[in-house]
């Protein structure tokens, strides 16, 4: 891809996510469930489903950081404004850590066990009623 096609991909995602982040939360109700070692809020758009889902995985600064916050609920806003739920999951947080960026130590030992984790999400996801288990999607982020 040619530096002005990146670019151009570059500002539309910047044009979406931007968008999304304007539209306002529809009246739709969310979900926790936990696993071991993993925590997931399922942000549901207005109806009753089954709807596709888009699991948004986690950064290496975790889901707590108050911009972190607000981009994932803006990533949730934009999914369900497109008829997605929007599953987002947390790997550090119920391990107690808040973040493992720059810390390669911790990192190799979680990359064993955080795919697990999120297999077992996805799992779980699909088992719910307003979810349509054949359409399941990941969203990765720094982690």
């Amino acid at each position: 891809m040619s530096r002005p096609e990146r670019l151009t991909s570059f500002l539309i995602l910047v044009v979406v996510l931007a968008l999304g982040a304007a539209i306002p939360p529809a009246a739709a109700a969310s979900e926790r469930i936990a696993g071991d070692g993993w925590a997931m809020t399922v942000h549901y758009p207005a109806g009753d489903g089954p709807v596709p889902a888009v699991i948004v995985m986690p950064g290496c600064s975790g889901n707590r950081p108050p911009a972190v916050a607000r981009g994932l609920r803006a990533h949730a806003r934009a999914l369900n404004a497109a008829g997605f739920a929007a599953a987002i999951v947390d790997v550090l947080s119920p391990r107690g850590l808040d973040t493992i960026c720059a810390r390669p130590a911790l990192l190799a030992r979680l990359t064993q066990a955080v795919p697990a984790d999120i297999a077992d999400a996805a799992a779980r996801l699909g088992r719910l009623r307003r979810v349509d288990a054949r359409r399941l999607a990941f969203l990765g982020q720094s982690f």
